[in-house]
């Protein structure tokens, strides 16, 4: 025989053990691990009336196995044996390696651990949807307890939902009544009701209640099957139900107090108890319909395997004739509008009498009441009755059971995007409210709790099919319209051109709006983002986007924005993964300065909106030195139809200079950039050649991208307990291009609606708690010519190849080729048509 086992200190007054596994009409057993039924043994007790069935795992075990041993039957004497036999015989008398005598109190059950040379095992019930765990203690000698059947054992606290316990008060000058909620415990307080010489006490319940008796300070659950118990003040009575009540008060627990040595109770106190089921439930399995469900509804995680409901801003405008959006308003203006809510249904069951006498309130936490508005039209079906009950600075809701209806059907819809003061979660609460005696205040006896989490936006890449292009109109660009029209009616794809009237001659489209959408498991709509640069086009988005099913979100900012603010500065790249790291919905570029002091950065309102979306973990990358400064001057992502599906274009300011200079030697020095515009000046390639400052400059940047050096500025946000503190943004150092059509907008194709398997939004990856690399690499293109740098950018998996100084590495222009620090060149748009080399 192998050592014995050690034991955990807290198990040396316990006595005893039983696990039951049900099954059909408890005839057959199954393996705990592989499931098949396999004939049970029986091994006959010494001195028991009914025989003990031990089943044991037929599996061969190795270290850190977990073994379930499942009893059936009666139990006598003191104590069981846990025996653990050698791998080659397992039901086997050859070599027994370990026993285990007693069991372990309710909040050591996962830690308990039968150890020896050989063998190492772990008491568990890790089903508890199938197991289910009775401590029991032998109180004296021969002592037998009945068997019960599985569904009479109470709900095992440590399981998933755990049973909410309330302290009852009893009385023995007078009965006390009180409701027990289902899958709720209470406990009453024997000891504050003994009458003064009382030193026992025995308990009773009708049938329809179960009572259970705690003893000692290593508490148990125990049946009260026996006569009398101490009054100690470790001794406690829990009482469960398990069937709703047909009437108020008709289950009954009785406590019989007794002195010393006496067999007449010296007082008795009666507890009435009425059992109903009180539920507030929401779609936490993201199935796209409401139902019960096991997981916990006050808890929210990500991905394909997490659990949680899921909320959409109400930020379109079904109603044409409404001037707001419909969040912005306390009215339900169609049935459209509705479709666009999330459901949560309050399930009230048993005695409808009850609620006379008890309220049940539906409230919301004061700091997320601004975040939600709830609706709620009762039985009716028409849309006059859907009345604003929560939100806003409506706290609390009083709900009046229906006496014909069980449920009572709400409909929730976000106010706000998460952002730096909002997590993006909100808790509804359900409250039974007690009035013990008029007059006095009321008592909260039951709560129940489901978490919303608010749909974060989520912007799309330009790789993504297009559904709409927008183009601006204005009055030198006929021929550019015209084209992209043309280009437009080939795809298929409708075009939206916005006038001269509305865009007062405003041409940028692509700086003024970014799309995205907003998905939840019933409902999925596009989501136009306006940026603070509130130029010629501010009033487009609200006036020609936002309408029914495509909502409208945008950011002030404090003070006057800059050309970073503008979202031709706002990119997203197509799912990437970076060091093992999976960003299934990409990762959003952002251009900001070089850190130093008087560098310009996206203004914080917009990069704490972007953080806080949490989908798409925004990457900085350095922009400043251009005199517009937006990423989508020197990259752009592009559809490709092998390996990862798409190309990132990056500038080469070198690959431009040497395009210059073969022109130069081609007789095309004069040739003058910005031709045709008015009052702009026009440098040739000879000047452009001849301006040292500006080839210094660009040798600079080229340089710097060669290097390819991270920079880890952590980003100027607060740090915020509602939410991850967001990791240090990498900065990049990249060569720039001249634009990438950046008076085209378009809307591109949605993913479709998540399905169970696939519920949105998908996992946010893990912020990164160190710098990562670039993590925009897709599979590198092949290597260039070797007779001249190629006239196409060269990709991320290129320049990582490059040493400090190589010739493809820097200079080029911003919008139009204009940079920010030599003035050598003007500081004025060119055409979005014109090119930086010709």
């Amino acid at each position: 025989m192998g050592e014995a086992p050690r034991l955990h200190p807290k198990t040396r007054n316990i006595k005893a053990v039983l696990l039951i596994f049900p099954s059909q009409e408890n005839k057959t057993f199954h393996c705990c691990l592989c499931e098949e039924p396999w004939e049970e043994r029986v091994a006959a007790a010494p001195g028991n009336k009914t025989p003990l069935s031990p089943v044991l795992a037929h599996h061969q075990l190795g270290s850190g196995v977990a073994l379930n041993i499942l009893w059936r039957g009666v139990l006598q004497g003191g104590s069981i044996s846990l025996l653990c036999w050698g791998k080659k015989a397992p039901f086997g008398r050859k070599q027994r390696l370990g026993a285990f005598s007693g069991c372990v109190p309710l909040p050591l059950i996962h830690a308990l651990s039968l150890e020896s040379s050989a063998v190492r095992t772990q008491l568990t019930a890790q089903r508890w949807d199938q197991a289910r765990l009775w401590l029991i203690p032998s109180p004296r000698p021969g002592f037998i307890i009945p068997s019960c059947r599985p569904s009479q054992h109470p709900r095992v606290p440590g399981a998933a939902g755990m049973a909410q316990q309330r302290r009852v008060h009893l009385c023995t000058q007078r009965p006390t009544s009180t409701v027990c909620v289902l899958g709720t415990e209470l406990s009453l307080d024997v000891l504050g009701s003994a009458p003064k010489d009382a030193v026992a006490f025995h308990v009773q319940g009708t049938p329809g209640v179960k009572v259970y008796v705690v003893h000692e300070t290593q508490s148990v659950k125990l049946p009260s099957s026996v006569g009398r118990w101490p009054l100690a003040p470790s001794t406690e009575v829990l009482v469960t139900m398990e069937a709703l009540s047909k009437d108020v008060g008709d289950e009954k627990v009785r406590i019989s107090y007794f002195g010393e040595a006496s067999g007449v109770p010296v007082g008795r106190a009666m507890l009435y108890l009425t059992c109903v089921d009180i539920s507030l439930d929401a779609d936490t399995s993201r199935s796209g319909s409401v139902g019960r469900t096991l997981v916990d509804k006050a808890t929210w995680t990500w991905g394909p395997d997490g659990h949680g409901a899921i909320l959409l801003v109400n930020c379109d405008r079904d109603d044409p004739k409404s001037g707001v959006m419909d969040n912005s308003d306390t009215a339900v203006r169609s049935y459209e509008d509705l479709k666009d809510m999330s459901q949560m249904v309050l399930r009230t069951r048993g005695p409808r009498t009850i609620f006379t006498g008890h309220r049940l309130v539906l409230h919301v936490d004061f700091g997320e009441a601004d975040k939600v508005g709830v609706f709620y039209g009762g039985n009716s079906i028409s849309l006059e009755e859907y009345k604003h009950v929560l939100g806003g600075e409506k706290l609390a809701y009083a709900v009046k059971p229906s006496r014909h209806q069980e449920e009572s059907i709400f409909f929730v819809e976000g106010l706000s995007f998460p952002d730096a003061s909002f997590s993006g979660l909100v808790s509804f609460h359900v409250t039974l409210l007690e009035s013990p005696e008029k007059g006095l205040l009321e008592i909260p006896i039951f709560t129940d709790t489901v978490v919303f989490r608010v749909a974060p936006w989520i912007m799309t890449p330009n790789t993504l099919a297009p559904l709409e292009v927008f183009v601006c109109s204005v009055e030198d660009n006929e021929d550019f319209v015209a084209a992209v029209s043309a280009l437009a009616e080939e795809a298929k794809c409708p075009v939206t051109i916005c006038p001269l009237l509305e865009n007062r001659n405003d041409r940028w489209i692509q700086d003024e709006v970014e799309f995205g959408y907003v998905q939840a498991p019933h409902k999925t709509f596009p989501v136009v983002f306006d940026s603070p640069r509130d130029l010629g086009l501010k009033d487009f988005p609200v006036k020609s986007i936002l309408g029914p099913d495509f909502g409208y979100v945008a950011r002030d900012v404090q003070k006057d924005a800059s050309s970073l603010d503008s979202f031709g500065n706002l990119e997203v790249s197509p799912p990437v993964t970076v060091g093992g790291k999976e960003y299934p919905l990409g990762r959003i570029l952002i251009g900001s300065s070089f850190p130093r002091f008087g560098g310009r950065r996206m203004a914080r309102a917009v990069r704490d909106f972007l953080v806080a979306q949490r989908v798409q973990a925004p990457v900085e990358l350095y922009s400043d030195w251009l005199h517009v400064g937006h990423v989508d001057e020197f990259l752009s992502f592009v559809p490709a139809p092998d390996r990862k599906g798409f190309r990132l274009l990056l500038a080469s300011p070198s690959a431009c200079y040497q395009l210059f200079k073969e022109k130069q030697e081609q007789g095309f020095g004069e040739a003058a950039m910005f031709q045709g515009l008015q009052a702009v000046p026009k440098p040739t390639i000879n000047e452009i050649l001849a301006n040292e400052v500006l080839r210094k400059f660009n040798s600079y940047v080229q340089v710097r991208k060669g290097t390819r050096e991270m920079l880890c500025t952590p980003p100027r946000l607060p740090r915020c307990p509602s939410f991850p503190h967001p990791p240090p943004c990498p900065s990049v150092h990249l060569p720039t291009s001249p634009s990438f059509c950046p008076s085209i907008c378009s809307s591109p194709n949605l993913p479709v609606s998540p399905t169970p398997s696939q519920p949105c939004p998908p996992t946010p990856p893990p912020l990164p708690l160190s710098p990562s690399p670039l993590p925009l690499t897709p599979c590198p293109p092949s290597p260039p010519a070797p007779s001249r740098p190629p006239l196409h950018p060269p990709s991320p998996a290129e320049l990582h190849q490059l040493e400090p100084g190589h010739p493809e590495a820097g200079a080029g222009a911003g919008r139009a080729g204009h940079h920010r620090h030599p003035p050598a060149l003007p500081r004025q748009r060119a055409s979005p048509c014109q090119r930086v080399f010709p």
